[in-house]
């Protein structure tokens, strides 16, 4: 049997529950969801369209449910030193002092918190809606594997989750952004002081060494799972220099994950104009006259509006309209649920790794087709009482060509205002540099 241990400590706070939604938990089937997910953009480097393979793959490695009910080849087994025993608790006299740790990280956290009016005392109430790991907790994880291939396959998915990605909720905002303090055991590519990052040099060099190991890997685990070659866009993400960057923001380089996220949020959002942000990159292709159309009417159209390519559902907080997905050509908001797309999950995850004293949000990008059969049409719904609800169309419209947006539309986006050369302000660790 091989074993690798990771010891670990949280940047941010770190939002994780099981059964109890109330208390956070460090939880290995959560842990292992996670690794899973970072699996499949590892492999889908590999596979490209081949999706049943690449599905057999992760069923090799995690295991799966499905009819051949195979168990898993890694044993995941996560623990923390102490108990969650942070909780978001405060008063403020007005809205704009209603703050928990920032402007901009209250926005990345927002399902996190509760903000109310109280009437009787006519104060702002904040909390937290369950408790919570703060930074600098201790965790632990270990993987045990009889298989040295599947054994590193894990340790690189989790090496990944760990320095791109998050763990638990609004892990893709920022939230429980982990580090590695030491890794010991049977590690399976260069050696074990490699897998603590501490530039972004060094970040580089680990995503090249897990890619060139996992090639080598995916390849040894059958015939039958070959590769296929991606036809026009990928249908996931996939870590593949093409359909992907990776960058590290290093303009100002506090010490503290709040200054990192508040640096992200100052280029994503912008600054705040009473309750609202302007000027940043998600409200830079908001269309605030369509808010205003889908609030009065049934239908819409925009070349201008895109934050539904960053996240669905899509809530208008201003009215309360929220915006679903629509498979197809429609003329009609369908009332088949079967045709709606009601969560699809943003195409970049926002991270914090600390190298040295300073902290450094760290921006990975994927780009690839929004979900399947899209033709530039979204859905808005907004409930005007229990028994009605006001539904409508919205056509995208690009702005170029003047025609219904498609995939390819949506590949552009993200390859032009982010990947490109002139996306993110910041230091582009891979591939190579800008």
């Amino acid at each position: 049997m091989y074993e690798v241990t990771f010891e670990l400590e949280n940047i941010t706070p770190l939002f994780m529950h099981g059964a109890d939604q109330s208390t956070a938990e460090f939880r290995a089937t959560s842990v292992k969801g996670v690794m899973r997910w970072w699996f499949r953009a590892l492999a889908g480097n590999y596979f490209g369209d081949n999706i049943p393979g690449l599905k057999r793959a992760e069923c090799r490695i995690f295991g799966c449910a499905e009819s051949e009910g195979r168990k898993s080849l890694v044993t995941v087994v996560a623990s923390a030193s102490g108990r969650p025993n942070s909780y978001i608790d405060k008063t403020s006299n007005s809205w704009k002092s209603a703050i928990a740790w920032s402007e901009y990280v209250d926005y990345f956290f927002f399902s996190m918190l509760d903000k109310k009016k109280d009437r009787e005392s006519n104060t702002i109430k904040i909390k937290s809606k369950s408790s919570f790991f703060p930074p600098q907790s201790k965790f632990r994880v270990i993987l045990r594997s009889p298989d040295r291939r599947a054994l590193g396959l894990a340790e690189a998915s989790l090496l990944l989750a760990i320095h791109l990605g998050g763990f638990g909720l609004r892990a893709r905002r920022g939230a429980g952004s982990l580090k590695i303090s030491k890794v010991s055991g049977d590690c399976s590519f260069d050696d074990c002081n490699s897998y603590v990052v501490e530039t972004p040099d060094e970040l580089r060099d680990i995503i090249d060494t897990i890619l060139e190991f996992s090639e080598q890997a995916l390849a040894g685990l059958g015939d039958e799972l070959s590769r296929t070659p991606i036809e026009g866009y990928p249908k996931y993400p996939i870590l593949h220099p093409k359909y992907a960057a990776i960058f590290v923001l290093d303009n100002e380089c506090p010490t503290d994950w709040i200054g990192a996220l508040d640096n992200f949020g100052r280029w994503y959002l912008g600054r705040k104009v009473g309750r609202k942000f302007v000027g940043g990159f998600r409200f830079k292709f908001a269309d605030y006259n369509l808010s205003h159309d889908l609030n009065r009417g049934t239908r819409g159209s925009s070349s201008k509006e895109k934050r539904y390519y960053l996240g669905l559902p899509l809530i208008y907080a201003n009215y309360k309209v929220t915006v679903e997905g629509v498979r197809g050509a429609l003329s009609n908001c369908p009332k088949r649920s079967d045709r709606l797309i009601r969560r699809r999950a943003s195409g970049y995850w926002l991270s914090l790794s600390q190298f040295g004293d300073a902290v450094y949000p760290v921006v990975t990008v994927f780009a690839y087709q929004l979900y399947p059969e899209y033709q530039g049409r979204f859905c808005f719904r907004k409930k005007i009482d229990r028994q009605r609800d006001r539904v409508g169309l919205i056509t995208l419209e690009n702005p170029i060509s003047h025609r219904t947006e498609d995939n390819e539309a949506v590949v552009n986006f993200y390859r032009e205002k982010f990947i490109g050369d002139k996306g993110l302000a910041g230091y582009k660790v891979w591939p190579g540099r800008v």
